[in-house]
C-alpha cells in the first residue's frame, strides 16, 4: 500500500499493481480517486494456463475461490477489458479517450 501511495503525484503513468493490490485495506477507492482503473479481465482457465507456464510459483493465484474472490473488488474498475485475448490498439483507444483527461 505503502508503494501505491507514493504515485499519488504521477501524471501520465501507467502503473501495473499485482493481482491482488486492489482487493486490500481501501487500494481499490484510492486507485480510482488518483487515476484511472483498469480492469485486465481474463477468464479463470486463461489465467490457470498462463500461472502453469510461470517460471514464478503461485499457488493462490490458479485457485477458483481466491479468484472469485477478487472479483468484486476488481469490478469496480472504472474501465473493464477483456484481456483473455487483447486487442491492443482498442486498449490503448480507451485510454487515450477525451473522458479520460
Amino acid at each position: 500500500q505503502m508503494l501505491l501511495h507514493e504515485t499519488e503525484n504521477f501524471e501520465n503513468t501507467i502503473i501495473s499493481t499485482g493481482g491482488g493490490t486492489p482487493c486490500f485495506a481501501d487500494n481499490i477507492q484510492w486507485i480510482n480517486s488518483h487515476g484511472l482503473s483498469v480492469w485486465l479481465d481474463v477468464s479463470f482457465p486463461i489465467l490457470e494456463s498462463r500461472t502453469a507456464v510461470s517460471r514464478k510459483h503461485r499457488p493462490l493465484a490458479i485457485s477458483l475461490p481466491h479468484y472469485e474472490s477478487r472479483q468484486q473488488f476488481y469490478r469496480q474498475a472504472q474501465i473493464r477489458f477483456p484481456a483473455d485475448n487483447p486487442d491492443i490498439p482498442t486498449l490503448i483507444s480507451l485510454l487515450l479517450a477525451p473522458q479520460h483527461d
